[in-house]
């Protein structure tokens, strides 16, 4: 009988352990997470600040940091890889001339970089569509 329960309490042991991990482990996702987005944060903050002081090499650094998934959402809401390609740049264009609007650190700089294609994307003007159309004709 007692060979029974301490094959049970071993059993209850292990299983308590391996939940105390289980525990550990995701608050040390937690903690992981929240850090990452602090030095996010921090970095975003950071190259503003150098924005705002006419650094030309934060732009350099936000660029690369950004253009591949600033292109690829271009790319997306354009009508071709050129127009894509020019919102991209008109957009990054945007950031070095009027940094502040980049500022509000609670909103990926992503995000922010994103809505300046959407305002500056020659898909919602009838008139680019109208032309990208009439290349297409003989």
């Amino acid at each position: 009988m007692q060979a029974r329960s301490s094959e049970s309490r071993s059993i209850e042991d292990r299983s308590s352990e391996s939940r105390s991990i289980e525990d550990r482990s995701s608050e040390d996702r937690s903690i992981e997470s929240r850090s990452s987005e602090s030095r996010s944060r921090h970095w975003h903050a950071t190259i503003v600040t150098r924005l705002q002081a006419g650094d030309p090499v934060a732009l350099t650094e936000l660029y690369d940091a950004t253009s591949a998934t600033i292109f690829a959402y271009a790319l997306r809401t354009a009508t071709c890889r050129d127009d894509a390609w020019e919102a991209t740049l008109n957009a990054y264009r945007t950031a070095w001339q009027a940094p502040q609007l980049l500022a509000d650190v609670r909103v990926p700089v992503e995000l922010r970089l994103a809505s300046f294609i959407r305002c500056t994307s020659p898909v919602s003007s009838p008139v680019q569509v109208t032309r990208t159309q009439s290349r297409k004709l003989p």
